[in-house]
């Protein structure tokens, strides 16, 4: 996997993480939200509105937490077995 593979796959996942909280908020009360991630209501409102499409990770972190969402970075299989080293001639 290349240096290019490697960041899509990074921001694919990330997206896709942003887009599960994102549904789920719906759910919330976005004032509640706020206090208890410690991010701002009005942040809350222009992501659900459609006006930010990659926050920072951390953000979206605090955010889940506050609604009951656990993220976590699990190690792929092809790490844990190195298959992603290329040989070098």
């Amino acid at each position: 996997m290349d240096k290019a593979q490697a960041r899509t796959e990074r921001t694919d996942a990330h997206h896709e993480i942003f887009q599960t909280v994102i549904a789920e908020l719906s759910r919330w009360n976005f004032a509640w939200v706020a206090e208890a991630s410690g991010v701002t209501a009005q942040t809350l409102y222009n992501w659900y509105g459609g006006q930010v499409h990659s926050p920072q990770l951390r953000t979206i972190v605090a955010v889940a937490a506050a609604i009951g969402l656990d993220v976590r970075v699990v190690r792929a299989s092809a790490f844990r077995r190195g298959r992603h080293l290329r040989k070098v001639a």
